[in-house]
């Protein structure tokens, strides 16, 4: 049987996997008639607390956006109705390529009443929704999730426990 140390240890590797954009400089732009037309721009530091605040946003102050380890949500404190376009919404892009590479990003919750209508997609340094065509109201929140390729600790702490676990069965 393994030491609890060593079951310690996993968790501990396991929940840094999550932590991949924490300190990490992100660029956020939000895009209008197609990706390639940003209409703002911004660098931001992923942190403890929201990165762009309703005030930081300069063309629509209707709703903050907090990115975390591997999370992005935007949380509305009014109405907003996304006008129906090629591209409305935010991409995000690894700004220093030091990031894993993404290999997915899709809506992992929602809480609210509006009508979320969200296209998510990704390449290897960046990931973005379309918002064309959301109607969302003060209160409601949307979070994607980022998802990245492994590290090698992240993989090794995943295939221990999976031994600790088979052990255990014996």
């Amino acid at each position: 049987m393994l030491p609890r140390f060593a079951v310690l240890a996993v968790g501990v590797f396991a929940s840094a996997s999550c932590a991949q954009m924490l300190g990490q400089t992100i660029t956020a732009e939000w895009h209008f008639g197609g990706l390639g037309v940003p209409i703002e721009s911004h660098q931001i530091v992923v942190g403890n607390g929201v990165e762009l605040t309703a005030d930081d946003i300069l063309n629509d102050t209707k709703f903050s956006i907090d990115l975390t380890g591997d999370r992005v949500s935007f949380a509305f404190n009014a109405e907003s109705i996304w006008t129906v376009n090629t591209f409305n919404g935010w991409y995000f892009a690894d700004t220093n390529a030091v990031l894993p590479d993404v290999i997915g990003y899709f809506i992992w919750s929602f809480s609210g009443v509006g009508n979320p209508v969200v296209t998510t997609g990704w390449n290897d340094n960046a990931f973005w929704a379309d918002f064309t065509d959301s109607h969302f109201y003060a209160g409601d929140v949307i979070t994607m999730e980022v998802i990245f390729v492994p590290t090698p600790s992240t993989a090794l702490a995943g295939l221990v426990g999976l031994a600790a676990l088979r052990r255990r069965r014996r």
